[in-house]
């Protein structure tokens, strides 16, 4: 009775939403389905988790069982999932009683259900961390021909158009594939070009986006905000043509995109490998040459991208590459950016090439005043540690972790390449890190006056405080693009003689 009610229920909201020629767009609907519905499957693990700090104790080693969509993108078995289940990030909990963190372990062991419901194992291959996608292969001794999503490579949402986004239900309703009947509410410019919707609600991530005439336009999936314009820089990534789709997500937090499929392609041909080297040229910032700064500077024509920071030691500095120097071609190839939010398709287009590829540069450079054209070869090098490389440190008796700063935080924060410290990954709000008011993201530079450059200075100046019974601290951070000053009271000192 109550699974009657439901269904009818969802029938009568449908009918409510739709037009007139109900018929007609039920067999749309249909036939979106029938096309979409067998690529997307269920994928399922367990997954360990510890809690640290006061939760610690309280909840010890504990397990759960995920269950999460994904579509099969290669009919050979590769499975497309978002991946923040794969890899949560560790978090900080609080309260009045006490706090702590709630870290995971990577699983190891995945199950794929299909829509005809067989069942097989798979592996993870590896994750994308720009786009936080992962990809998984399906395991089986006999060669795999599965329902892969058909996308339509040349389509792109348009503004006001109604599109379908399939979901999948929880494990409570059996795993039933649904759908959602959204429409494209803005095409926006920055940071590069993507499209709004109308709010999307839960169990889409990872889901396929088709339009009415049955073209996909590829998949939901989950990018953090960041503020970097067109970015692209030091680190070569880029993320093409996006259309964004909020699904409820939190101003500042991660928000769900619709990643289209001239953004995936790259990633389906050749899957992310845990480990895998990624290339990177070495510059910190990377500006178009807009049709306004041509004619300020006295360039031919528009197109092209100016250089910012080149680090020391790189391979752009090893090529001979200066700042502000402006790239227009690479392997004869025109370098046709005249915007600052195509940057990004620039670096996309390096990253394709691999480390060691050799890139020929042809380039402006200012002397005298007067720009004279110049070629370099760069032979692109292995990109430096990412923050979630870095091995993170337990500062357990002040309440907090930290990792060491990387190019990658730098460039992210746009903050000098010379920025050095421990960055803090996570606080206990009753800890005293915590309680004297330091934050995650936090940068130490200096305790007492003295400098830290790392995680290993850090830890050196907290011990010095322990031995020396230091009741208080004075951590000298950096906070966004501030510095600030945070008292950290302690109980390392014996009572009455702080």
């Amino acid at each position: 009775m109550i699974h009657a009610r439901l269904v009818a229920f969802t029938m009568m909201c449908l009918t409510l939403a739709l037009p007139l020629r109900a018929d007609d767009r039920q067999q749309q609907l249909q036939q979106i389905m029938d096309k979409v519905g067998p690529s997307v499957v269920t994928v399922q693990f367990t997954m360990k988790m510890r809690g640290g700090g006061q939760l610690g104790s309280m909840m010890g080693e504990q397990e759960r069982q995920v269950s999460m969509l994904g579509v099969i993108v290669r009919a050979d078995g590769l499975v497309l999932v978002p991946g923040n289940e794969i890899d949560p990030p560790e978090q900080s909990i609080g309260g009045r009683s006490g706090g702590g963190s709630v870290s995971f372990d990577k699983p190891e062991d995945y199950g794929v259900t299909l829509a005809d419901g067989k069942e097989y194992r798979a592996k993870l291959l590896g994750k994308d961390e720009e786009m936080d996608l992962a990809f998984l292969q399906i395991e089986s001794q006999e060669p795999l021909v599965l329902p892969a999503l058909q996308f339509s490579p040349d389509a792109q949402p348009q503004i006001a158009q109604e599109v379908v986004v399939i979901g999948m239900h929880p494990k409570a309703y059996g795993f039933a594939r649904k759908f959602k009947i959204t429409r494209v509410n803005s095409l926006l410019e920055k940071p590069c070009a993507m499209a709004t919707t109308e709010d999307v609600l839960n169990g889409y991530l990872g889901g396929p986006v088709a339009s009415f005439d049955g073209q996909v336009l590829g998949i939901i999936g989950l990018r953090p905000v960041t503020e970097e314009g067109g970015g692209g820089g030091g680190g070569m990534g880029g993320i093409g043509r996006l259309a964004r789709m909020f699904l409820g997500s939190t101003p500042g937090g991660p928000e769900p995109t619709l990643f289209p499929y001239d953004l995936l392609s790259d990633m389906i041909t050749n899957p992310p490998k845990s480990g895998s080297k990624k290339p990177w040229i070495g510059v910190m910032g990377m500006q178009a040459l807009t049709k306004e700064l041509a004619e300020t500077l006295g360039i031919p024509k528009p197109g092209g991208v100016i250089l910012g920071e080149v680090l020391a030691d790189s391979p752009a500095a090893v090529a001979g590459l200066r700042s502000g120097d402006i790239l227009t071609q690479y392997n004869d190839k025109p370098v046709e950016i005249s915007k600052d939010e195509e940057v990004a398709k620039f670096g996309m287009a390096l990253r394709r090439l691999g480390v060691g590829a050799e890139v020929a540069f042809t380039y402006w450079r200012d002397e005298n005043g007067a720009y004279a054209s110049k070629t370099a070869t760069v032979t692109l090098g292995e990109s430096p540690p990412t923050q979630a490389d870095m091995e993170e440190k337990d500062q357990s008796e002040v309440g907090m972790k930290v990792k060491d700063v990387t190019y990658e935080l730098l460039q992210r924060r746009k903050l000098p390449a010379t920025t050095k410290g421990a960055v803090v990954t996570t606080v206990e709000r009753a800890g005293w890190a915590g309680l004297g008011g330091l934050k995650r993201g936090d940068i130490v530079q200096k305790i007492d006056d003295v400098e830290v450059k790392s995680v290993e200075e850090l830890e050196a100046r907290l011990k010095e405080a322990k031995a020396a019974k230091k009741g208080e601290m004075v951590f000298f951070v950096l906070r966004d693009d501030k510095t600030e000053f945070v008292h950290v009271e302690t109980e390392w000192a014996p009572k009455g003689k702080e």
